[in-house]
């Protein structure tokens, strides 16, 4: 009985502890602007290119994001290439390009500043949020995966079940009833080589 449950615990242990490569991330980003603030949830592929991108934007013409810009769409308004990394710098200066509202947003680093540019509000290249942009704050947090909320509900599973055990009243238990000594450390041999 005791080899079969060791199998067991080995098997899930072996399953737990099985390299398991993360193929998305997913981040929450808060820029910070003097005229626009954009708060939104990014997803990165496992190379770090950005394939969805959710949220809002507040200032003039606020309005809820729309997705990221193809990067095919590269040098119609911005020369862009959608990549963002979890450490900082977390943009590139070619950053990323999202929609709101009908307008395009360039999320870009410059050295150490993040900017925001835009056609907002004039539609075109003569907006005064084009070139260079709204300077701002990029705060970045990283969101769990569902595979790691999986894992930390499994350990509070086996932390409960575990002190569960430990609870019980082995007491009651009829291998502890026994009297005989000799014959109880016969038992206790037998039961370790099942």
């Amino acid at each position: 009985m005791l080899k079969k449950n060791f199998r067991w615990l080995a098997a899930v242990v072996f399953l737990l502890g099985a390299p398991i490569t993360a193929q998305a991330s997913v981040y929450s980003i808060v820029f910070d602007g003097a005229v626009f603030d954009v708060n939104a949830l990014i997803t990165t592929d496992g190379a770090d290119l950005v394939t969805a991108i959710s949220g809002t934007v507040t200032g003039p013409n606020g309005a809820t994001i729309s997705g990221p810009e193809p990067v095919s769409n590269s040098g119609i308004d911005y020369n862009f290439d959608n990549l963002f990394f979890s450490s900082p710098i977390h943009v590139t200066f070619g950053g990323i390009v999202f929609d709101a509202g009908g307008f395009s947003y360039n999320l870009y680093a410059d050295g150490g500043n993040y900017l925001l540019s835009t056609i907002n509000p004039t539609g075109d290249q003569s907006s005064p949020n084009w070139n260079p942009g709204d300077l701002g704050t990029l705060s970045v947090t990283a969101v769990p995966e569902p595979s790691t909320w999986a894992m930390m509900t499994l350990g509070f599973l086996a932390i409960g079940l575990t002190a569960y055990v430990v609870a019980t009243d082995f007491s009651s238990h009829k291998f502890f009833q026994r009297k005989a000594a000799p014959e109880a450390a016969f038992l206790i041999m037998r039961g370790l080589s099942d």
